[in-house]
């Protein structure tokens, strides 16, 4: 597994009201991450993915490959953007990863991202994270 030991613990022991476990979430994001192919999926960029920690906003439970938030992309667009985690099988708040993501109708947003751009990912209304662009592979959101 690649969890740190005192996060493995958590998992195995985070029961919640609906039956699952942390560790029922962390297996459905390692089957995900299983059926990834990087010529398939085509991803938008890479970028270094970080979660808040310790704010009202922020995730009380690890996001795991799949995992599908808004992006502030422009200052008055949002866009939903998935997450392949292909370092870590869960990402719990305060951590940061490398993470492939592919956006949903780029061709809304055209040339708005450039390397090294931060940009904000809400869940609802809750801003949980922030991304820094570290690559761009879909030509048509580059405005570079």
């Amino acid at each position: 597994m690649k969890l740190s030991n005192d996060n493995e613990l958590l998992i195995e022991n985070k029961m919640y009201s609906q039956g699952y476990t942390l560790k029922d979430i962390v297996e459905s994001g390692r089957k995900r991450l299983e059926k990834f192919c990087f010529e398939t999926y085509e991803p938008d960029i890479l970028a270094k993915v970080t979660f808040f920690k310790d704010t009202d906003d922020s995730r009380k439970t690890p996001a795991v490959t799949g995992y599908r938030p808004a992006h502030q992309i422009l200052s008055d667009y949002l866009t939903s953007g998935e997450h392949i985690y292909f370092e870590d099988d869960a990402v719990f708040p305060g951590e940061t990863v490398n993470a492939y993501i592919r956006f949903i109708s780029p061709e809304y947003y055209q040339k708005s991202l450039k390397i090294g751009m931060e940009l904000n990912f809400n869940e609802g209304s809750r801003v949980v994270g922030s991304i820094t662009v570290t690559k761009i592979f879909n030509d048509i959101l580059s405005n570079e």
